[in-house]
Order: structure tokens, then C-alpha cells, then sequence
């Protein structure tokens, strides 16, 4: 398929636009180290942008018992702190090689560049970035009910932009992100070198899409 066939591109934010996995990786690990436990790289990928109940389930199931709820809002809170931290050295010379090209061709060809992350504090990222311009349309996690691989916050995005899902393309990194994509109809994009079969074309970065 050809990309630049579609009437809308959908970027998830974390890891296509700028990487801040890492961070939110070592934030998680953070905040868990109090309870003696850490994700090992390997699983991360399958936990990341799926929201803090999987988290939590994870962390029960390493520690097999039950988290109580003050020691979920405290492991939340430390994750969020962390994370924060971490944030806060990030400019936009991290943004991800091939990305401003990449919207700037859609854009040149009359597609609407939409960003789409699960992440609630999307919007306010992005402009501290200076990265709002790049986008037509912002949809957050703030603005759907479901986290992924749930459908809505591509399926949300896809009505912004005015385009049925089959005429969108998401850009993903997360199997969650991917598996949200298909269960929403979008054909995905697979970034930054995740390897899957849902998606109809993988690539380590998006200078690989440029024409």
C-alpha cells in the first residue's frame, strides 16, 4: 500500500514522535524498585501504552498478592514524579529522525497529520516542544474511555480528521498500539523496530517512509 495514497496519518506520540519510552521505562522501574521488583526490558513492550490497571496486574502477578489501593495511588504518584523528571530534559532535538519530514510531505500532499496518543497529557507535550504546528489535530487519553489495544483513540482521531478508518495509516511502536490500529480497521505502520505481522510494513525509523 502506498501511504501516500491515504487521507490521514495518525501518530501515537511516545517512541514515533519523540522517545520518551525509555523514560517511561525507567520511571516504571522506579517506582516499583520500592517494592522489590523491576520489568525486565524484554516485557516492557508488551505493557506500554495499556494503561496503569495492566500495570498494576503485572506487578500483582510478580509479587503474587494483591496490591492495596493506597499502594497503587503511591506507585502512580512515584512513576509520575519520575517520569516527570526525566521529562523535563527533553527538547525538540529529540524529536525522532524522519518525523517533521515525514508530516511535512503528508502535508504537501493535502493529508491531514493528526496526533493520537493514549498518553493524558499529550497536548501540553507537544506545545512545550514547540511541536503543536505539526499537527492538524490533537485527540488524547484524556478525551477516550478505553486505553489500548481498545480502538478509540484511533477510531476518535480518524472522525477529527474527517476520514474513514480504512483511508488513515497509524504509526506505532507498542504490539497494544498495533493490535488498537487492527481493532479499529487502520492500516499500521510498525516504528522503531517492532516486528509483527499486523502491521503491512515495519521499519526502524520514518526516514525509511520518505519518498
Amino acid at each position: 500500500m502506498d501511504i501516500f495514497s491515504q487521507k490521514a496519518f495518525l501518530f501515537d506520540f511516545d517512541g514515533v514522535i519523540v522517545d520518551t519510552e525509555k523514560y517511561h521505562y525507567k520511571a516504571w522501574n522506579d517506582a516499583c524498585a520500592a517494592f522489590g521488583t523491576r520489568i525486565p526490558e524484554e516485557e516492557y513492550p508488551y505493557l506500554k501504552s495499556t494503561g496503569a490497571p495492566n500495570f498494576f496486574a503485572y506487578f500483582e502477578k510478580k509479587l503474587s498478592r494483591s496490591l492495596t489501593p493506597e499502594e497503587k495511588t503511591a506507585l502512580l504518584s512515584a512513576k509520575d514524579a519520575s517520569f516527570s523528571e526525566y521529562n523535563s530534559t527533553i527538547t525538540a532535538r529529540d524529536v525522532l529522525p524522519g518525523v517533521i519530514e515525514l508530516i511535512e510531505k503528508a502535508g504537501q500532499r493535502g493529508i491531514v497529520c493528526a496526533l493520537a496518543s493514549a498518553s493524558r497529557t499529550a497536548k501540553e507535550r507537544v506545545e512545550a516542544l514547540g511541536l503543536e504546528g505539526l499537527f492538524d489535530t490533537i485527540t488524547d487519553g484524556a478525551e477516550v474511555a478505553r486505553k489500548k489495544p481498545a480502538p478509540d483513540i484511533f477510531l476518535t482521531a480518524a472522525e477529527k480528521c474527517g476520514a474513514a478508518p480504512a483511508d488513515c495509516v497509524v504509526f506505532e511502536d507498542s504490539p497494544a498500539g498495533i493490535a488498537a490500529a487492527k481493532n479499529a480497521g487502520i492500516p499500521a505502520v510498525a516504528v522503531g523496530g517492532l516486528k509483527t505481522p499486523d502491521a503491512f510494513v515495519c521499519v526502524d525509523s520514518l526516514e525509511e517512509l520518505l519518498p
